[in-house]
This record gives C-alpha cells, sequence and structure tokens, in this order.
C-alpha cells in the first residue's frame, strides 16, 4: 500500500486517469476541496427532556470540485488532452466516472458526475506545454465512499467499521443450498445453470441477477422465502453459506481521507 495519498479515476467511458503519479492530468496542491460527507439527522424532541433524540441519520450527497494542470504526453498536446479530460466528464447519471483514493489503509471508492460547468481554460488552449487550473465541479449521489472487502465462504463473519449499515449479497452457482442468517433465520439458494447474485437488501427487494445484470426471475422466486438482514454500525454479523457461494459486502464511510 502507499505511504502517501494517491487519486487516480476510471471515466464513463474506460479510460483510467493517473492524477497524482505519471499524470497527464495532474491535481494541483491545494486543488481538491469538499468531497467529505455528511449525515441529516432525524429526531425528536420528548416532552420535558432537554436536548433531542436522535431517531435515525442519512447520508446526503456530497459535491466538491477537484483543481488540475493538464500537459502533453507525447501522443496529444496539452490543449487535445485537457479537451479530452474535459470529456471525461458528464452531468447524466448514467455517465459516473469512479474516484479512487488510494491510503495507507486501504481504497476507498465514490463514484461522481460533473455538477455545473467546467470553466474555459486559463492559459491559451493552442500552448503545448500545460493548460493550468482546470476546475471540475462534481458530486456524489451515493454520499459515500465505499471500501471493498474480500469474498467470503462458508462461515463468515462481517466487521462493520464503516459511517452505514452494510447490505451484503451472495454470488453463488450449481446447486446451491442453505444460507443461515445472523438472526438464525434460514432459506435455500436454489439450483442455477450459470453464476447468479442474491441482494439482501431491502432496497433491491431480494432480487437474483444474473452476471450480466439480468433478473432470474425463476431463482428469485424460489429465494422469497428469504428476509433481508444487514450488520448495523460497529456491529459484527455472522453468515453461513453452503458450498459454492460467496458473501460479497463494501463497507461506506464519510471521509476518504480517515
Amino acid at each position: 500500500m502507499p505511504d502517501r495519498y494517491a487519486v487516480r479515476m476510471l471515466d464513463w467511458r474506460g479510460r483510467q486517469w493517473d492524477f497524482t503519479g505519471d499524470w497527464v492530468a495532474g491535481i494541483t496542491s491545494g486543488g481538491v476541496e469538499g468531497l467529505v460527507g455528511t449525515m441529516t439527522d432525524t429526531t425528536a424532541q420528548p416532552l420535558g427532556v432537554p436536548g433531542h433524540v436522535v431517531l435515525s441519520q442519512r447520508a446526503d450527497p456530497f459535491s466538491g470540485s477537484l483543481r488540475f494542470h493538464c500537459r502533453g504526453d507525447g501522443n496529444q498536446s496539452a490543449a487535445e488532452v485537457q479537451a479530452d479530460f474535459r470529456r471525461a466528464f458528464s452531468g447524466l447519471r448514467s455517465r459516473r466516472n469512479e474516484l479512487v483514493v488510494s491510503s495507507p489503509v486501504g481504497d476507498v471508492h465514490a463514484f461522481v458526475r460533473l455538477n455545473g460547468a467546467i470553466p474555459d481554460p486559463v492559459e491559451d488552449p493552442s500552448w503545448d506545454e500545460v493548460v493550468l487550473n482546470v476546475q471540475v465541479p462534481v458530486i456524489c449521489d451515493d454520499g459515500l465512499w465505499w471500501m471493498h472487502a474480500p469474498s467470503l465462504e462458508g462461515r463468515s463473519t462481517i466487521v462493520n467499521f464503516g459511517d452505514v449499515p452494510v447490505w451484503a449479497q451472495i454470488r453463488w452457482s450449481g446447486s446451491g443450498g442453505r444460507v443461515v442468517m445472523p438472526s438464525g433465520a434460514s432459506f435455500m439458494l436454489p439450483s442455477v445453470p450459470a453464476e447468479r447474485v442474491l441482494y439482501l437488501s431491502r432496497h433491491d427487494s431480494l432480487v437474483v441477477r444474473g452476471m450480466d445484470g439480468v433478473i432470474d426471475y425463476e431463482a428469485w422466486a424460489q429465494v422469497r422465502g428469504a428476509y433481508p438482514e444487514f450488520v448495523p454500525v460497529g456491529a459484527t454479523r455472522t453468515f453461513t453459506l453452503p458450498e459454492g457461494a460467496h458473501l460479497e459486502y463494501r463497507v461506506g464511510v464519510m471521509d476518504p481521507w480517515q
């Protein structure tokens, strides 16, 4: 792992950008503003009791900006690089870029899109050497940075060290078998002809999809007896999986620099 922070991005077109290593678009000193999540509290004020009680919390979308210098790479001039870099950002919800921060404790990922206009270049874009201070405003609709964890097999324990509940998913193939949830409740994974993923969240309604994202309605109907269970913040929960099944999850955090 790196001993300092490194930042890179996979844009919606599939191009990789290294912002802090061997860069053609490099983040300037002090060029990161915002990009840290916040929570909104839902509260109640009990009669005769000072203060209030926090009933629940919700991660809000967060926004910020990134400032870059662009330079040529031998194949493109600085002007061509900055033009291509501007095209890497779109405000469309379907065109999100994956921003990755690598730190001494691991990688965190956030999906961002353009949040306003990118100002005109500071320097003459015909200059071959460098285009200065390309300011890109972005927004993260999820409101979270995600840390991906390795998939688990058999008796699998999730430790939620993040800021929001963890909702896992099960990827399996073959004959299926019994799954035991943290509460002790159990259900059967059906036999499937190819790899499938069961999403164990209320939001996804425990849907079953193929690896291409298409819903497998037949397999979905066979797991309707399952009940969604999550791992609360600061808690540990254990799932038991049959052979051929893998537990996958990610931990959501507010601050990528922690």
